[in-house]
Order: structure tokens, then C-alpha cells, then sequence
């Protein structure tokens, strides 16, 4: 045993060595990569911003108008204003209104087509847009951003927009916009603007590999929907 090694009394007769040292550098590097494999089923995990609509916000339990970084049950307040950094995109389409969760990332499938047509009702339970690849460098992982509602897929066009500027750096600043109204309240969505600061990211080959990834989902998939997930419906 080494000079710097000690033993921990575990109090059931036995001991365990541990090793003396910076224990909290070990973690402040994490690699972005942990997150998604020790994730629900593998999945990166989401922002999601959370207006009124969210069941957790009209609750009392979540700040209204904040971004939440979503795993699962859990979820992170990650405040009204967070940078991002744009790694892709690709559509993605969803139907929830049984006790699975449909997923379709081809819009010229059927699946995909149909969950687009049954979106329009109310309270159907499905969604279509764009979803976006990205990097939370104060939370050190990639998640993914979906802009699934009316608003936000004309939103998204904004950001969109933003991405293909000559001068585009890829970094966004996710802060809520306030949608106006003829015939109902005014509501809020979530948005990009250019951001002004950039931060270290993952290493070309990490963020290849993730992006590798996100780029060729399988088409279509089925999950089972998760009792007490974050609803991300809105208008």
C-alpha cells in the first residue's frame, strides 16, 4: 500500500482504502460524453424552455419563462438566458397519445406524415419541427433543443437564419420571446440570438462521434413514455 493510500473504517469489521488527493478535480472535467451513457436508455438528455403551458410551471414547481435541462423526471433550472453552441439538426416528429411514445425522424415516412396531419387537433398529443444538436457549456453536455409547436417551428426559422450568417459562429444565446395575440393572452416561446462569448467545447472527435450519432437516428422508434416526463407541449 502506498505512503499516500489510508483506511477507511466502513464499520461493519472491514476496511476500504482510499486514496488521498484533489477529489473534486476528478470530477470538474467530466467529459460531456458521461451524461449520455449513463442517461435514461442512452438518450442525451433536452433543454426544453418552460412557459406557462408546462405542467411543472403551472404547478408552482418550476420558474416560468426558464430553460430547463431535462432527464427524465428531473429537471435543472438553467434560467431565462443560456448559451449554446449549434453542433446540427434534423426533424423529428412525435405522438404520445398512447402508452408508447412515437418517434419519426423521416418526414417522408408515413409515420411521420400522419403525427404532422394529427398535430393540428387539440390535445392530440403529437408534435413535428426541428430539433437541434448543442452544447451547454455551463452544464459540460450535449442535449438536444426541440421546437415542435407552431410558434417555435416559425421561430426556429429565426435561428435558422442566425446559423447560416456569413458570420455565423455557431454560439447562441436561448432566451424567451413574447408571442402577441388578437385572440388569446400573449404567451412566451423560446428563441436565439447571436451570442457574444465562446467557451471551450469537446474535443473534434467527441463532438464528431455525438454528431454521427444525431445525424442518423433510426428512422422511426418506439420508447415508453416516462410517468411524471415534463410535457413539452405548447402553442
Amino acid at each position: 500500500m502506498s505512503d499516500d493510500t489510508a483506511l477507511v473504517n466502513t464499520g461493519d469489521g472491514s476496511n476500504l482504502p482510499t486514496v488521498a488527493g484533489d477529489y473534486h478535480s476528478k470530477f470538474a472535467d467530466v467529459p460531456a460524453v458521461f451524461d449520455e451513457i449513463v442517461g435514461s436508455g442512452g438518450f442525451l438528455p433536452r433543454v426544453q424552455f418552460m412557459s406557462a403551458k408546462a405542467d411543472i410551471c403551472s404547478s408552482g414547481a418550476f420558474p416560468i419563462n426558464h430553460f430547463a435541462l431535462v432527464r427524465g423526471t428531473t429537471n435543472i433550472d438553467l434560467g431565462e438566458q443560456l448559451d449554446v453552441f449549434v453542433l446540427s439538426y434534423r426533424f423529428k416528429a412525435f405522438d404520445i397519445s398512447g402508452d408508447d411514445m412515437i418517434i419519426s425522424y423521416d418526414p417522408a415516412s408515413e409515420t411521420f406524415k400522419d403525427i404532422n396531419k394529427r398535430s393540428f387537433a387539440q390535445n392530440s398529443g403529437c408534435m413535428f419541427g426541428p430539433e437541434f444538436l448543442m452544447y451547454v457549456p455551463s452544464q459540460k453536455t450535449f442535449v438536444t433543443f426541440f421546437m415542435g409547436s407552431k410558434s417555435a417551428r416559425i421561430e426556429s426559422q429565426s435561428i435558422m437564419a442566425l446559423l447560416k450568417r456569413d458570420d455565423a459562429t455557431n454560439w447562441l444565446t436561448l432566451l424567451p420571446k413574447k408571442i402577441p395575440s388578437k385572440k388569446y393572452a400573449p404567451w412566451w416561446i423560446g428563441t436565439g440570438r447571436a451570442c457574444q462569448t465562446e467557451y471551450p467545447i469537446p474535443s473534434p472527435e467527441e463532438c464528431e462521434r455525438v454528431v454521427d450519432a444525431f445525424d442518423n437516428p433510426p428512422a422511426q422508434q418506439v420508447e415508453k413514455v416516462v410517468e411524471g416526463e415534463t410535457s413539452e407541449r405548447e402553442r
